[in-house]
């Protein structure tokens, strides 16, 4: 059972960014949310959490980064940053070794892929590292209508919203996405579109990239 944690000033919004959590790594049973820093760091300390999701004010990055690298350098943490974040704030943040940076405003969908990439990243996570690499170096080529249907899903489109808009029955695009989660080794469709984002089968979304934040 593995547990997060979620710090978050606004419920409304941590509560949001439990949902997706859900959605993208349904192995994070357990879930903690507080709307306080200091508990925040309570928290980690008492359940040893697999990962750490953090809405942080640009002001208070580099000090949150810096802390967190101190207590617990192997950490995986996804930082959610709200408003313009100067390219200073953002080279100190990954300087001290923060592996998710996301702009706060950014859609559920670039949201679920950012929580996969950095809760699956092979710098973190070695079961992942098998599946990133043996993906990489072993993976059987995506047909150009899986490519297709992969390219939809990490737009936010359901089976039936893809169904519809290729012409073809839900059944048969669930045959491709199992396809597809087959040859990337993937736990579920934001597993394969994370890894197809680090694989470079997809082009990752200017308003994810660190840059836009």
């Amino acid at each position: 059972m593995a547990t997060l944690v979620v710090f978050d000033p606004y419920p409304i919004s941590g509560l949001g960014v439990l949902a997706n959590v859900n959605l993208a790594v349904p192995e994070l049973t357990t879930t903690v949310l507080t709307a306080n820093e200091e508990k925040t760091f309570e928290r980690i300390a008492a359940t040893d959490p697999a990962m750490v999701i953090a809405r942080i004010e640009p002001a208070s990055a580099v000090r949150f980064a810096t802390e967190i690298a101190d207590r617990y350098p192997q950490l995986p943490v996804l930082m959610l940053l709200p408003g313009t974040v100067s390219a200073q704030v953002l080279r100190a943040v990954r300087a001290r070794g923060i592996r998710g940076l996301l702009p706060a405003h950014a859609s559920a969908a670039e949201l679920r892929v950012a929580i996969a990439q950095t809760y699956f990243s092979a710098a973190q996570r070695p079961a992942s590292r098998d599946a990133f690499s043996g993906a990489e170096s072993h993976r059987r080529p995506l047909s150009q209508r899986e490519s297709t249907v992969l390219a939809l899903a990490a737009e936010g489109l359901t089976n039936d919203d893809i169904a519809r808009q290729l012409f073809l029955s839900p059944d048969t695009i669930r045959c491709h996405v199992r396809s597809v989660l087959s040859k990337l080794c993937a736990h579920n469709r934001t597993h394969a579109v994370a890894l197809a984002y680090r694989l470079g089968l997809l082009e990752t979304p200017s308003r994810s990239s660190p840059a836009a934040v």
